[in-house]
C-alpha cells in the first residue's frame, strides 16, 4: 500500500493526500521481513514461510552450452527468442495433444509447411538467409528461427545429416537461439537462463542462517509443509550455485 501525505514545510500537520494498491517489489518485501526477523516480531520459520524460491531467482528460458555437446550448428540469427523442443521434419504427424514443444526442421521453407510450422515453437532452416520466407514468416509469427544452417534432411532415415558428417534422429530434444543463432540438440548442452534479484546474496544469506537456528529437533516437528518449503528454498539455491552443500 502506498500512502501519499501533504505537509508544511515544517512537516508539521501532515495530510493523508491519496492511498493505493501498490504491489511490493522483492528488494522492499526482504527488508520488510527481514526487519521484522531482526525485531523478533517474527521468528524464523514464519520469516522462510514468507519467502519464496522465486524471490531468490527464477528460471526466464534456455540457453546453449556449444561446449556441452558436439551436436550443435550455428546459422543466421532469422528471428529472436528461444525456444526448446523435439526436433521434427516435413510430414510428420504430431499428437493432438503433447506436454512437449516442438522445433521444425526444414532444407527449405514452401508454403505447403505453414500448417506444421504453426504447431511448432521454433523453426531451423538448413538454407536461405534472413531475408527468406522462412524467417520473415517466424518473425511475423513471434517464433524464435535460425536459417543457413547448412546439410540436409534423410526423410528416409527420418534424420538431420550436419555438414560435419554427425547426424541428429527426429525427436531429438532441439533448442533454437534465435538471438545468437544457435541451435542443439542434445538435453546435455541446455542450461536453464537463471534471473536472479538483486538481493539474491544476502537473501541467501539470510535463509542459511534462519536454518541453522532452527535445530533438527525442532524441524522434524515442523508440518510436512513447512519442511518441503524450507527444502525447496535450499534447492533452489543449489541450483543457482549459490549454497555448495
Amino acid at each position: 500500500m502506498q500512502i501519499d501525505f501533504l505537509s508544511d514545510d515544517n512537516c508539521n500537520n501532515p495530510v493523508v493526500m491519496s492511498v493505493s494498491d501498490e504491489e511490493m517489489t522483492i528488494q522492499g518485501r526482504c527488508r520488510a521481513l527481514s526487519d521484522l526477523l531482526d525485531n523478533a516480531v517474527i521468528d524464523e520459520v514464519r520469516f522462510l514461510m514468507a519467502i519464496s524460491p522465486d524471490m531468490i531467482g527464477f528460471v526466464r528460458g534456455w540457453e546453449l552450452v556449444p561446449a556441452s555437446t558436439s551436436q550443435y550448428v550455428r546459422g543466421l540469427p532469422a528471428s529472436t527468442g528461444s525456444a526448446m523442443g523435439q526436433l521434427v521434419f516435413r510430414g510428420v504427424k504430431l499428437p493432438c495433444r503433447s506436454s512437449h514443444g516442438f522445433v521444425f526442421l526444414v532444407e527449405e521453407f514452401c508454403p505447403e509447411d505453414m500448417d506444421l510450422l504453426e504447431k511448432c515453437d521454433a523453426a531451423i532452416g538448413l538454407q536461405g538467409g534472413m531475408t527468406g520466407h522462412l524467417a520473415v514468416v517466424c518473425r511475423g509469427m513471434g517464433k524464435p528461427a535460425i536459417t543457413g544452417c547448412g546439410g540436409k534432411v534423410n526423410l528416409r532415415r527420418r534424420q538431420y545429416e550436419m555438414t560435419s558428417g554427425q547426424s541428429v534422429a527426429e525427436f531429438t530434444t532441439a533448442l533454437v537461439d534465435g538471438q545468437t543463432g544457435g541451435a542443439g540438440f542434445s538435453d546435455e548442452g541446455v542450461k536453464p537462463r537463471w534471473i536472479r534479484s538483486d538481493a539474491a546474496v544476502e537473501l541467501s544469506s539470510r535463509i542459511l542462517k534462519c536454518c541453522d537456528r532452527v535445530p533438527y529437533s525442532k524441524f522434524k516437528k515442523l508440518t510436512v509443509e513447512t519442511q518441503i518449503h524450507i527444502a525447496q528454498l535450499k534447492n533452489r539455491m543449489r541450483e543457482m550455485d549459490l549454497i555448495d552443500d
